[in-house]
């Protein structure tokens, strides 16, 4: 039974118990003033029952809320952290990349290591474009 069937099997008992109450005072061989008053007892009982159930409810509601909240934010903190990390990481590769390039046209740096900055550069896009595809 999940918290739900259980809140709604309280509230069913709850209300149960009051009309159950407020049939024995009806058919009980008393005088109306007693009657009434024995209503009034029993409405009262019932009513601080029922806040009191709901003020339980409200406030399980609202741990569960702020505890949701809570992780909404972590994993929010945590995608954007990682996306960040993708980001600059291929902001630096492309970066790599034009240096190496600039230093090949310069005779500086060698077919190999343009190969492996462009390799890197392609991982990065890949990595970023896999995070990009698993947040939607």
């Amino acid at each position: 039974m999940n918290d739900k069937e259980k809140k709604g099997l309280a509230v069913g008992a709850a209300v149960g118990a009051v009309i159950g109450v407020a049939v024995g005072i009806l058919f009980a061989p008393k005088s109306g003033k007693e009657t009434r008053n024995d209503i009034k007892v029993a409405s009262k009982k019932a009513s601080d029952k029922v806040s009191k159930q709901v003020r339980k409810i409200q406030n399980e509601a609202k741990e569960l809320i702020d505890k949701a909240e809570e992780k909404a934010k972590a994993i929010s903190s945590k995608a954007s952290n990682t996306s960040k990390e993708k980001i600059d990481d291929l902001k630096l590769s492309l970066s790599n990349m034009a240096e190496i390039a600039n230093s090949f046209k310069e005779g500086e740096s060698s077919d190999k290591d343009l190969d492996d900055a462009i390799k890197k550069v392609k991982e990065a896009q890949n990595s970023l474009k896999d995070f990009l595809a698993k947040s939607k």
